[in-house]
């Protein structure tokens, strides 16, 4: 599954934003998800992550770009059915995060 967000937020900003992406995810939908983990690269440019989805591990990747942000998640099979779910949730979390002013 691959979800693009445009923002005009410079990356600096979008990274502080983003970092706390998971975690905030797992608080708003603490039913459906749990245990994030997640290792930025060294530029903070991409971060890799793992999360459970309704008792599924998946793993993906977030790349953050100077007027978007690129979320790629591996969706076990079963999952997949929810994807469009799933999407809108985490386009939620994005505007949430990135619309603050802080």
């Amino acid at each position: 599954m691959k979800l693009v967000y445009q923002h005009n937020l410079p990356n600096k900003v979008s990274y502080k934003k983003i970092d706390c992406f998971l975690t905030e995810l797992q608080k708003r939908y603490s039913d459906k998800i749990s245990s994030p983990k997640s290792h930025w690269n060294s530029d903070y440019t991409q971060m890799d992550f793992s999360v459970g989805i309704m008792g599924f591990s998946t793993q993906g990747k977030i790349y953050l770009k100077e007027d978007k942000i690129i979320l790629e998640l591996e969706l076990p099979f079963v999952l997949s059915v929810f994807s469009k779910k799933i999407k809108e949730m985490i386009k939620q979390q994005f505007e949430a995060l990135l619309s603050t002013s802080n």
